[in-house]
């Protein structure tokens, strides 16, 4: 029979089905469950194997592609759009499927307070070429989710049982999907401190790859489409960060959408949704947009003391070893957590309040109290926000001209002048400076916020005749 008359009666029969996204991007799905982007190079392949196991015969590419232009009329005229999801699968329902294994439909469901291994037919999740099967999780610790805190004390160089817990939340609320946002993560060490290992343990626990960690890609059309191709995708040694990249990282963050032209196109349109979890390595703080700031969880590590040194086989032994069991822990803190209806009693909350209110939850599943999560999470952000000002020259010059004064009001060419006074006494290069006026003022406006935050030190700009700064510390007390 011809592969055009086959291809009908599977198509016919449901065996193979043909779906539109949200972004009208056409999706083909067969056995064994592979939802692959109609015009890829890994459907190709994996139809290809699909066909020679159903029939016995290979496919020609001309063929292939005869076939391709009949599902895509296929998928044109049924009018089947499908909400498909990377890795984690949110339902109507408060349901969470979490893809666990492509060659046997196999995920794990988490709902109504416990976590069970289940089989699915339906094509929910969405597989690019660099998906990766999840080991299976260790049920026994399924009521012992508070264990979860010493897998990650054990397997984490971090600085302290603050950051050991809020690196525990941070996985457990990872592992919810994208139900609601996720702050950026940034791990901070010097050298020696295991950033990179670090990341590739996370991305084993979240959303395991077959390529492991990537550098930041160089173009922002590559950024975009790392993000909209993984749940949680990770970037290794950033060493800088610019504003273009930072507010595409943010628009990922909250979920969003680029545009550019399609190929062969004048006019056409082509949309590129992106909602992802992402998480960096740095040496320095690389984050500077005050939007992004206020999305970001700081972790620092610590570097590795030399009687703690393992080789990497005997390291990677030991995590591999414990993973079933993080896993078994980190999902059984998720059930746990879900059920928990009752609303936070604090009033106060970061920027992103949904994240707040489920770290609550998921502390508490933890084993750590309300009062202590909020601590937690912001002295993260009064962390992030010393290490905005120190970062930034001009702040540090302004610290150090309100230390005596309760009000300062002068023109920005005035200040500057002083700033550069200031920046002498204190051993500070004045090229670190803005060059001029303009881009002072640019530069103070990016960390007034945190200003204000750590030392009481508010700065506004104003404009009648000519611009005018008014500084005022609210902290100042006349001795």
């Amino acid at each position: 029979m011809e592969p055009e008359k086959r291809i009908q009666q599977l198509v016919g029969k449901r065996i193979v089905q043909v779906f539109r996204d949200a972004s009208d991007v056409y999706i083909c799905c067969f056995p064994v469950h592979k939802e692959l982007h109609l015009y890829s190079k890994e459907f190709r392949k994996a139809f290809k194997a699909f066909w020679y196991r159903e029939f016995a015969e290979q496919l020609h590419d001309y063929q292939l592609n005869n076939i391709i232009g009949f599902l895509e009329l296929a998928g044109y005229d049924n009018k089947l759009n499908y909400t498909f999801a990377n890795r984690i699968y949110n339902d109507d329902k408060g349901q969470i499927l979490y893809d666990l294994n492509c060659n046997t439909n196999e995920c794990i469901c988490i709902e109504k307070g416990e976590f069970y291994l289940a089989e699915t037919d339906e094509p929910y999740f969405l597989r690019s070429g660099n998906f990766k099967n999840q080991v299976k999780p260790d049920f026994g610790y399924s009521e012992k989710p508070e264990k979860l805190l010493d897998f990650v004390r054990k397997h984490f160089c971090l600085g302290s049982d603050k950051k050991v817990k809020l690196l525990s939340i941070y996985i457990v609320a990872c592992l919810t999907g994208m139900s609601f946002n996720k702050p950026l993560l940034v791990l901070k060490g010097e050298k020696g401190s295991s950033k990179s290992t670090t990341l590739r343990k996370l991305e084993l626990i979240i959303d395991p790859k077959q390529s492991g960690l990537c550098s930041f890609p160089k173009s922002r059309d590559g950024l975009a489409l790392r993000l909209a191709n993984s749940f949680f995708t990770c970037f290794d040694n950033l060493s800088h960060l610019n504003q273009n990249d930072s507010d595409l990282l943010a628009i990922s963050i909250t979920g969003g959408s680029t545009s550019d032209r399609a190929l062969y196109e004048n006019t056409a349109e082509r949309i590129c949704n992106i909602h992802s979890i992402v998480a960096i390595n740095c040496i320095g703080m690389v984050v500077r947009s005050a939007d992004l700031l206020d999305r970001t969880l700081l972790i620092q590590l610590t570097r590795i003391p030399s009687n703690k040194i393992q080789t990497e086989e005997s390291m990677w032994h030991s995590f591999n070893e414990d993973l079933p069991t993080i896993l078994g822990c980190a999902f059984g803190a998720l059930a746990q957590a879900m059920v928990i209806k009752s609303k936070p009693k604090t009033t106060e909350r970061v920027r992103m309040a949904d994240f707040h209110e489920f770290a609550i939850k998921a502390g508490i599943v933890l084993g750590i109290s309300e009062d202590e999560v909020n601590e937690l999470l912001f002295e993260n952000q009064r962390e992030l926000s010393v290490d905005a000002i120190y970062s930034n020259q001009a702040a540090l010059c302004v610290i150090e001209l309100m230390k005596d004064k309760e009000h300062y009001k002068a023109s920005p060419t005035q200040c500057l002048s002083d700033l550069k006074h200031i920046a002498k006494k204190l051993g500070i290069d004045s090229y670190l400076l803005p060059k001029d006026a303009a881009r002072l003022t640019s530069t103070l406006e990016k960390v007034k916020s945190e200003l204000l935050k750590v030392y009481g030190i508010s700065f506004r700009s104003t404009r009648k005749k000519n611009r005018t700064y008014i500084i005022e510390n609210c902290n100042y007390q006349d001795s």
